[in-house]
């Protein structure tokens, strides 16, 4: 929705700009030109800065998002990951990709530093993951994929997370609301209560 508005505003732009650099050529006869075109153009600027900024914030945080999957294919070190996915989610703190994509970050993060035995810093990564991924749940409760993300956390550091199973018994319900012909939930809930 927002990206054809941005090809309106970015035509109208131009054109009054045009329009505004028409007006500002000197005649023959020299007379004062006043305030009213260099103010027009100044509000002209304004306004399309005003427009474009959070266009572009959000366009960048879907090139780091890209470019951090680019790094995941190309079996990047893991640090450099997630300083794409952190950049893009500062640019936009509700692209639901980067948020997803950070908490399986920080999980995996977690996972390489308790096998490097830092289990200190392994349960720190592990409680920013599960914390992002509840985030991530708020931001935007009717998306089932929020859900599952967050199951499959908590299905892996069950161990690492008190009332694992209350929660993603919790998750299941809600999904059962948001999917109720989805078979995949029923078996996920039935191995919550293998638990």
């Amino acid at each position: 929705w927002f990206m054809n508005w941005s090809l309106v505003w970015m035509c109208l732009f131009w054109s009054l700009l045009g329009l505004a650099r028409a007006r500002m050529t000197p005649e023959k006869t020299s007379r004062p030109i006043g305030l009213g075109a260099p103010f027009g153009l100044a509000a002209m600027v304004l306004l399309a800065v005003t427009f474009w900024y959070p266009a572009a914030k959000l366009y960048a945080s879907e090139i780091l998002v890209e470019k951090a999957r680019v790094a995941i294919s190309r079996t990047a070190p893991l640090t450099d990951v997630i300083t794409h996915l952190e950049s893009a989610v500062k640019n936009d703190p509700r692209n639901i990709d980067a948020l997803m994509l950070l908490a399986q970050g920080y999980e995996a993060d977690g996972e390489r530093l308790f096998g490097e035995g830092d289990n200190a810093g392994a349960a720190d990564r592990f409680d920013q993951s599960i914390t992002l991924a509840r985030q991530t749940i708020a931001q935007h409760p009717k998306s089932p994929v929020t859900y599952e993300l967050m199951n499959n956390l908590l299905n892996r550091l069950s161990s690492q997370v008190a009332g694992a199973a209350d929660e993603a018994g919790k998750n299941f319900a809600t999904l059962q609301t948001l999917e109720p012909s989805n078979p995949v939930h029923d078996v996920g809930y039935g191995q919550v209560l293998l638990l």
